[in-house]
C-alpha cells in the first residue's frame, strides 16, 4: 500500500492526475486507472456571537 501528501503546488493547481497500476499479475497485461483528485476551499459559516436565550 503506498500514500501520498500533496504539495503546495499541488493544492493550488486545485487539480492532481493518480495513474493506479496493477501488479504481481501472473503473467497477464498490467491494468491502469485514472483517478482525478480536486482540492477546494472548505466553506466557512459565521452565525455571530452567542446570545442569552438561544439555543444552543
Amino acid at each position: 500500500m503506498r500514500s501520498t501528501m500533496p504539495s503546495m503546488a499541488d493544492m493550488d493547481s486545485g487539480i492532481v492526475l493518480l495513474t493506479l497500476t496493477s501488479t504481481n499479475n501472473g503473467g497477464c497485461n498490467a491494468e491502469f486507472s485514472d483517478i482525478t483528485l480536486r482540492y477546494v476551499d472548505l466553506a466557512v459559516v459565521e452565525a455571530g456571537t452567542n446570545k442569552n436565550g438561544m439555543c444552543q
